[in-house]
């Protein structure tokens, strides 16, 4: 889907007519509202689009025991620059969700989490922090931008659906030791110039089911590390300006998916052993996949029964770089048999950007 939305504008010219200020008391949100918001946040706490926008002047922390719901078409700018102090980040504001969080988005009234700079830049807050072993985020319909990191999971768990992040300078969502489920979302415009920008990021073993979604024009697309894993299906990883998916020392599971016109497609390194059955995986001009860092008893990597835009053996052995090539890298990329046509998205056809 596709996520159309509009800023309110602050402020508005003075109105000299009595009888028109009269009429407008009784107009329940006037043009140019907004409610401050900023502190911790107990019991359960409801945004509704009557008091959007919501301005974020100092950090906000959903305690342990507490919710917090956001309603359709709510609004929320954080100040940008402001040192908060405390935090995940004592540089910038965030969101830090140690209980729940609930964002209840619609097709046509998404929610929007954003800069309230004039000028926005890649790195005016921090993001949504889940943060603590019972904490929980669950995400519908909404659009983070402007962010240092969108969506920051620790030991936490995250549901996201028809989402979109957009212009953050580190990572779109990253997990650490957490749990997500992640359904139709767009990543894009993700890193910075010295290219450590990732799409999706997952460390220290954490679990992800990743389907139906688009990762396009980041830094880098999907990185696995440290034991990281889950289901990678029906996904776009595409534009990268440096590698599509980066499987180190873990074991995800990726099928169906679309890996194209990245720098790199797939890297495999430092012992890991994914499955990667039924992909479609062509046309990136560095190398469709590349092994690294197996320097210890050969390995034979499975990748076959994918699609590499080509059915000639020859030619899609030129696109793989392993031990044939590299005599210190002592793994080795099966490719046999190879799929003689592409492969249908079959998690469900991706949202459109």
């Amino acid at each position: 889907m596709w996520f159309e939305f509009m800023h309110p504008r602050i402020g508005g010219r003075g109105v000299a007519c009595a009888s028109i200020l009269a009429l407008l008391a009784f107009v329940p949100a006037l043009a140019g509202a907004e409610t401050r918001v900023g502190g911790a946040i107990q019991g359960t706490v409801t945004w509704n689009k009557a008091g959007s926008p919501y301005v974020v002047t100092d950090d906000l922390l959903v305690e342990p025991d507490a919710t917090l719901r956001i309603g359709p078409g709510v609004t929320v700018r954080f100040k940008a620059n402001i040192a908060s102090r405390g935090g995940v980040n004592v540089a910038d504001l965030e969101l830090v969700v140690k209980g729940k969080l609930v964002v209840e988005g619609a097709a046509n009234d998404t929610v929007l989490f954003t800069s309230a700079a004039e000028s926005p830049k890649w790195w005016d807050w921090q993001g949504i922090v889940i943060q603590g072993p019972t904490a929980r985020a669950e995400i519908k319909a909404a659009i983070v931008e402007y962010a240092l990191q969108g969506i920051r999971c620790e030991e936490g768990s995250l549901a996201a659906k028809d989402i979109s992040i957009r212009r953050c300078r580190q990572h779109g969502i990253t997990l650490t030791n957490a749990k997500a489920d992640i359904d139709h979302v767009i990543i894009t415009e993700v890193g910075n110039p010295g290219g450590t920008g990732v799409g999706i990021n997952l460390e220290k073993a954490s679990q992800a089911t990743i389907r139906n979604s688009f990762i396009i024009g980041v830094q880098n697309g999907i990185v696995y590390s440290q034991d990281s894993g889950g289901p990678l299906e029906g996904t776009v990883i595409t534009m990268c300006l440096s590698r599509g998916v980066l499987i180190h020392n873990s074991r995800p599971e990726m099928r169906h998916c679309l890996v194209t016109g990245n720098k790199l497609g797939v890297i495999v390194s430092g012992g890991a052993n994914p499955v990667v059955k039924e992909n479609n995986i062509f046309e990136n001009p560095s190398g469709n996949v590349e092994v690294r860092g197996f320097d210890q008893e050969p390995v034979k990597l499975d990748f076959s029964r994918n699609w590499w835009g080509e059915t000639a053996l020859g030619i899609i052995e030129d696109g793989i770089q392993d031990g044939s090539d590299d005599p210190t890298v002592k793994a080795f990329v099966v490719l046999e048999p190879v799929l003689t046509e592409a492969v249908a998205l079959q998690a469900g056809s991706p949202a459109k950007p």
